[in-house]
């Protein structure tokens, strides 16, 4: 169960509610710059790929938004709604569907056309993929995460239109060049703004941490620069500690998570963190995420979602924060059909400025005899009573 108390998140100051305000005048209205769906040159339809970062819950939405929004401006017939729920869902599996039930003129999404690029057995995935691209079956290229965008910019060489969302830092991760236009020919990609310093100040806010724990695979995914420059503002600090490439096995899970472990308690002894953040990308498996955040609830040290709320929900983090996919969407698919359309990815504006959201929950709060007091909730759109 859960209340939805919508807020300002950032309304602790005059300037900060009319920036925001600002911010939702902006998204609205380049929503209503909107592309008529059309074919290729030869009247065929367009090509999707595909590529995700990770095999699991926040990217799949992403998708499932973005194909909701593409049927909404006429680019995908469909029949229905899609029948999948949307905490629960796969990138693959939306392709799939749609390679099987879309009967529009304008887009097609093939099986081969898509690929997890951190899973371990992905090597035959993305051979199919690239054979594709390389004979010109893929016409634009949708990344879900930053080690997407990378791999698809390897992939397509600057010859095929490159979208990326869903990514911490694309200028750190070598994606584009610039965070207003890309500078890169045929790439684009979402720049998030303001996240960082909204996350840190908000968790501050709920546990006033000194020295914020993270163990990460790799730097620019993690967002860890301008994570350790948003806590120095704030007065903190981050101690991160990078997972040794040898462990991370999609096919070993109980390995990768003993490693994953290891290294939390390593943060605890030699850096005494005080508090700790959780990726979804890091610990894609619910049960395992609840096990590490109870490891660290019985040291007493509260635990942060890095991003999304599906964990915060089923009873892990004290509290995530996340955009809104629907806006992400909204903005990713408004990019593709202007880029369908003959618009220049590396021309297109980057930046969707959209207010962060923030879930609650309430019994990793009672686990640590933390008080969800009114200041607190204040700031809150999203709290969990109950798993």
């Amino acid at each position: 169960m859960c209340i939805l108390i919508l807020v300002m998140l950032c309304g602790c100051s005059r300037m900060d509610n009319i920036a925001l305000e600002q911010a939702k005048q902006y998204a609205a209205s380049s929503k209503n710059d909107t592309y008529e769906p059309c074919t290729r040159p030869d009247g065929e339809r367009f090509n999707v790929g595909v590529i995700d970062s990770a095999l699991y819950y926040p990217t799949g939405a992403l998708l499932y938004h973005a194909v909701n929004e593409m049927s909404d401006k006429g680019w995908l017939t469909l029949d229905g709604d899609l029948p999948f729920d949307v905490n629960r869902v796969y990138s693959e599996d939306i392709v799939k569907y749609l390679a099987q039930n879309d009967k529009g003129n304008y887009l097609n999404f093939d099986e081969d056309a898509h690929f997890y690029d951190t899973s371990d057995d992905n090597g035959e995935d993305r051979k199919r993929f690239e054979a594709l691209a390389d004979n010109g079956g893929i016409d634009v290229i949708l990344c879900l995460g930053t080690s997407a965008g990378i791999a698809g910019k390897e992939i397509s060489q600057g010859k095929i239109p490159l979208l990326v969302s869903f990514s911490a830092d694309p200028v750190a991760a070598g994606i584009t060049s610039d965070n207003e236009l890309s500078g890169i020919k045929n790439i684009w990609a979402q720049i998030p703004t303001s996240g960082y310093d909204n996350q840190i100040t908000l968790t501050k806010s709920i546990f006033d941490f000194k020295n914020m724990g993270m163990v990460y695979r790799d730097e620019a995914s993690a967002g860890l620069k301008e994570y350790r420059r948003a806590a120095e503002n704030a007065g903190a600090e981050i101690s991160a500690l990078k997972m040794d490439d040898d462990s991370i096995s999609a096919s070993d899970l109980e390995k990768y998570y003993g490693e994953y472990k290891e290294n939390i308690l390593k943060l605890i002894d030699e850096n005494n963190i005080d508090s700790f953040m959780i990726s979804s990308g890091m610990a894609g498996d619910e049960e395992k995420a609840e096990e590490i955040c109870n490891m660290l609830y019985d040291r007493n040290i509260p635990v942060f979602g890095q991003s999304g709320d599906e964990f915060t929900q089923l009873g892990s983090p004290l509290m995530s924060v996340t955009f809104d996919p629907k806006d992400d969407a909204a903005f990713l698919v408004n990019t593709m059909a202007a880029v369908l359309n003959g618009k220049a990815p590396e021309e297109m504006n980057q930046k969707n400025t959209s207010p962060l959201h923030i879930s609650i929950n309430k019994s990793a709060a009672d686990k640590l005899g933390i008080r969800l007091n009114e200041s607190l909730i204040e700031y809150a759109d999203r709290i969990y009573y109950q798993k």
